[in-house]
C-alpha cells in the first residue's frame, strides 16, 4: 500500500502516458483469487500526473464457499506530486500522493475498506542500485486510520558493457 498506487516508473515528460497490467494471485488461509490489475498514468508536466488501477477478480474463492467470484475490485484514483533530483552518479525523487478509493466493487474479495489516503515516499538509483522507502495513511470504514510502511532494494546486474537485468528484487 505504501508505494505509488500504480506505476513504478512514469513518463517524466509533458502529455506522456502509459497503460499495463499486472496479475496477482493471492492464497491465504481465508481465500484464494486471481486478479488482473490495469493501471495507466497521465503526466501534465514532469512533476504531476494523475494515475489509476483497476482490478478486476478474474476468479476468486473464500473458503468454505460454493461459489466462485468474479468482477470490479475497488479502483484506485491518485495524483503523484514529485520532485526530482539529479547529483553526479546519483538520480531520484521526493513524493507526495493524495489518493482516493472508488466505492464501484462488484465482489465482497474486491472490497475495499479503504476511502482515500496520503502516501510519502523516497527513491534513488546509482549505477548499481536502487533505494526505494514510503509511507502511507489511509482512511477506512468506522473512521479509523491505517498506517502501511515499505522498503525496497535493488542490486542491478550487468553482463558486458550492453547487456543487464535491471532491478532485482
Amino acid at each position: 500500500h505504501a508505494e505509488q498506487p500504480v506505476f513504478g516508473m512514469m513518463p517524466r515528460w509533458a502529455n506522456g502516458w502509459g497503460v499495463q497490467t499486472q496479475y496477482e494471485l493471492e492464497d491465504t488461509a481465508d481465500e484464494r483469487s486471481q486478479l488482473l490489475h490495469i493501471e495507466g498514468v497521465y503526466t501534465w508536466a514532469r512533476w504531476i500526473r494523475v494515475t489509476y488501477k483497476i482490478p478486476f477478480i478474474v476468479h476468486g474463492r473464500r473458503t468454505g464457499a460454493t461459489e466462485a467470484e468474479r468482477g470490479l475490485g475497488t479502483p484506485v484514483l491518485a495524483l503523484p506530486l514529485k520532485k526530482y533530483f539529479n547529483h553526479d552518479g546519483l538520480s531520484g525523487s521526493w513524493s507526495l500522493t493524495p489518493h482516493v478509493f472508488l466505492p464501484l466493487e462488484m465482489t465482497d474479495l474486491g472490497h475495499s475498506d479503504e476511502f482515500a489516503g496520503l502516501s510519502a515516499s523516497y527513491a534513488h538509483e546509482t549505477y548499481r542500485d536502487a533505494v526505494d522507502v514510503g509511507s502511507a495513511v489511509h482512511a477506512v470504514e468506522g473512521g479509523d486510520l491505517e498506517g502501511h510502511l515499505t522498503a525496497s532494494y535493488g542490486r542491478k546486474v550487468y553482463f558486458g558493457e550492453t547487456f543487464g537485468i535491471g532491478r532485482v528484487r
